[in-house]
């Protein structure tokens, strides 16, 4: 997740598992959450890593699609975002 969590951009984080197996599972969090589950560590240099460990998302409750509300924003703003990326 890089260096610094105020970087962090969205409203959400899909973490998706197993992806090359026949049952992959995918985690919906929101940022604020990330925030709070992310470990660190420094290194040497004093350079600092953020990730999640696995156990801090592995929850039912982050399986919870709804989380998102209405989809048909989350559609819309996809829609739009790539039509602006294509179309300049």
């Amino acid at each position: 997740m890089g260096e610094d969590l105020g970087n962090l951009i969205g409203d959400y984080f899909v973490v998706c598992a197993n992806v090359k197996s026949e049952t992959p599972t995918c985690y919906l969090l929101k940022t604020k959450e990330v925030r709070t589950m992310a470990m660190y560590n420094t290194n040497q240099k004093g350079k600092k890593s953020y990730w999640l460990e696995t156990k801090s998302y592995n929850q039912e409750k982050f399986q919870n699609w709804g989380r998102l509300g209405n989809p048909y924003w989350c559609l819309a703003y996809f829609v739009l975002l790539n039509h602006t990326a294509y179309n300049g």
